[in-house]
């Protein structure tokens, strides 16, 4: 999980501008607040600075050592057994987007975890 890039992108919006479709800057940007909800233990707020600050915080807590991303996703990926198994694998690849533009890799082991704690199956029609 080492933070490899010397450019980081915490600001959500930043992150954001790189995708031009609004329903994946929609999805991204509810997936992070979320992530940083369940991180944080916070209730939603709507509110774009509040989570800009959050994810500022989030990756210089990262940057210090003094968070383990691993621990992070474990408890989001827990945080999202009650969603449909679509909306949950969408979540995770958000955030683990956020974050590889960030500088920080997911390990394989991590991974395979995290499949664990999400629900199993696929859309029905």
């Amino acid at each position: 999980m080492e933070n490899n890039l010397s450019v980081h992108m915490p600001r959500i919006e930043d992150f954001l501008s790189l995708y031009s479709k609004e329903n994946t800057r929609r999805g991204y940007r509810t997936s992070l607040r979320h992530f940083f909800d369940v991180v944080y233990r916070n209730e939603r707020v709507n509110d774009d600075s509040h989570y800009e600050t959050l994810a500022e915080r989030y990756i210089q807590e990262l940057e210090k050592k003094s968070r383990k991303l691993e621990n992070d996703m474990l408890l989001f990926a827990a945080a999202l057994s009650k969603n449909a198994p679509i909306t949950a694998r969408a979540r995770i690849a958000a955030v683990k987007e956020f974050m590889l533009r960030n500088g920080y890799d997911f390990s394989p082991v991590l991974v395979r975890d995290m499949r664990r704690e999400i629900p199993k199956g696929y859309a029905q029609t």
